[in-house]
């Protein structure tokens, strides 16, 4: 949706084109409209966890045409959670009046160029019911802005279909709380795998992270030599088994729980 939003002013405010933004969600914010993830990654668009900022300062977040200016009874740090992130968005479209230009809880099914006119035919449907009505618009250009962070797709290790405890992706991870004294494994050392591991560590018996780095990663140094049950390993390869990852870890993981947490960033473009 902030792709959205930069594009609708552009063309409304500057251009004075007629617009429609057509959103399928309730809300604007795209990823940073935060969405319990209970029923699983199938249904959960947003991969933001409870705890998370942002890791650029405001001044570098901002729109160029609208401060990201502190507000009295919010987040005013230079590194917000993200909750104050979307409070941003949802400022910056008022403000333009960019609402009135979308129409929320609307997904699009087909995008096609008519070849008689070169207009384009968007056929979208109400997502408030299962039978949601369907309809058809012609436009004369469209501008197709869904972000591509909403389709997790796990790292392909050999033995994960055998794997019968719970595996899940970061995409669907929120709060640190269901692994109470858990036994996990954290795949994945970019951004969002060393933060849920730090923040796991706090709840569960022992975190295991697995990075694809020969050495230990500058960021994991200092926590990895404070907490004793924090851990890092070598992360597998796409071949070798996880069903023998055990004698790789000298018999750590027969010991897990019931959570391998998966965090590849490896993402689908959700059109």
């Amino acid at each position: 949706m902030p792709k959205k939003l930069v594009s609708a002013i552009n063309d409304h405010m500057i251009h004075t084109t007629a617009v429609v933004v057509l959103e399928q969600n309730h809300d604007l914010g795209g990823q940073w409209l935060y969405q319990d993830a209970g029923s699983g990654a199938a249904t959960v668009h947003s991969s933001v966890y409870a705890s998370l900022r942002l890791n650029t300062p405001k001044i570098y977040t901002e729109f160029s045409d609208f401060m990201f200016t502190p507000v009295e009874g919010r987040d005013t740090r230079n590194f917000p959670g993200h909750r104050e992130f979307f409070l941003y968005l949802k400022d910056f479209a008022r403000c333009f009046g960019l609402n009135e230009l979308i129409r929320f809880n609307t997904e699009v099914v087909h995008v096609g160029m008519a070849a008689a006119t070169g207009k384009w035919i968007v056929r979208s449907r109400d997502r408030r019911t299962d039978d949601g009505e369907f309809m058809e618009e012609i436009f004369d250009a469209v501008v197709v802005a869904t972000g591509h962070f909403s389709l997790p797709r796990l790292s392909k290790i050999k033995g994960m279909e055998e794997w019968k405890r719970k595996q899940l992706h970061s995409h669907v991870y929120r709060v640190p709380e269901p692994f109470q004294d858990e036994v996990v494994v954290v795949v994945g050392g970019s951004i969002s795998g060393p933060e849920i591991a730090l923040e796991l560590l706090h709840v569960a018996k022992e975190v295991h992270i697995s990075t694809k780095h020969v050495e230990i990663p500058h960021k994991l140094v200092k926590p990895v030599s404070k907490y004793a049950h924090l851990l890092w390993h070598q992360e597998p390869d796409s071949e070798t088994h996880l069903l023998t990852i055990q004698f790789k870890w000298n018999g750590i993981l027969k010991s897990v729980s019931t959570s391998l947490v998966g965090v590849s960033l490896e993402f689908e473009i959700a059109l």
